[in-house]
């Protein structure tokens, strides 16, 4: 800010798609943290590609800082950003209530590039087995009640109906970012 006035730290939530095994051979999640310690308080949460970074710096600044880091190291992973607040106000909606008490791991929020339009909803709806598909708070939630690796609404044909990359996340994961964030 040129007016002397110091930018407040604000939370913000990284989410790497596709961290496992394979690229922890490449980089650990622990040192993707240290390796971006500069941006704030970063803190990783589960191992898994989530992190929760409070950072005076702008989304953008920090997405580029997380991917430059894992370039330096071998790993190319998209990632998707999100406010705190908007975690929480997916959590907050309510939604699909009764699956998420349920099923709390079958439930996953695909948190995409953009919102999902009506018609990419549409389309997803045309492979339903036993899944139920909802937005809420900007976010596309799945119930996937007989298992992911059943169903056909494959990450592929959710990039291709939405036209976009994203990147999911069981409720219970949803709920474990917000808990370390909070």
């Amino acid at each position: 800010m040129g007016d002397g006035r110091v930018k407040r730290a604000e939370t913000h939530v990284v989410l790497i798609r596709g961290i496992g095994p394979e690229s922890h051979k490449l980089l650990t999640m622990k040192e993707l943290e240290t390796l971006v310690a500069g941006l704030g308080d970063v803190r990783s949460v589960l191992a898994t590609g989530n992190f929760v970074v409070k950072s005076s710096k702008s989304a953008d600044a920090i997405a580029k800082t997380f991917v430059n880091a894992m370039a330096k190291n071998g790993l190319t992973r998209p990632l998707v950003m999100r406010g705190l607040d908007q975690l929480q106000a997916l959590v907050a909606a309510e939604p699909m209530a009764e699956a998420v008490a349920k099923r709390p791991s079958k439930v996953l929020a695909h948190f995409l590039e953009r919102v999902a339009s009506d018609e990419a909803v549409v389309a997803l709806r045309t492979r339903v087995q036993s899944e139920t598909i909802c937005i809420a708070a900007g976010e596309l939630l799945i119930d996937y009640a007989d298992g992911v690796a059943s169903s056909k609404l494959t990450s592929g044909f959710i990039e291709r109906c939405t036209g976009c990359m994203g990147t999911a996340r069981n409720w219970n994961t949803v709920l474990k970012i917000i808990a370390a964030a909070e």
